[in-house]
């Protein structure tokens, strides 16, 4: 089966809109897009969406194993 980055990012964010409910987590509403083209993401430290969305690609890339993208995730979340 081939994914698409397009799916992708959509298995990324279903996985982290899954985790902060279940953790409990009020999340601040994303702004609406704007006109403006918005800079990129500088910070040294990725966001949770981009380990997660990094986590996925390895994982479809047959890097990590179901079992190890699993705990992963578990790990990734349990530290918000």
């Amino acid at each position: 089966m081939k994914w698409s980055r397009k799916e992708d990012d959509a298995v990324a964010k279903a996985l982290i809109e899954a985790g902060i409910t279940v953790l409990g987590i009020e999340v601040e509403p994303e702004p609406q897009a704007t006109s403006e083209v918005q800079p990129a993401h500088t910070s040294a430290t990725p966001t949770l969406s981009e380990r997660m969305l990094e986590l996925a690609e390895l994982h479809h890339e047959g890097i990590l194993s179901d079992q190890e993208f699993s705990d992963a995730k578990v790990k990734l979340l349990s530290g918000l």
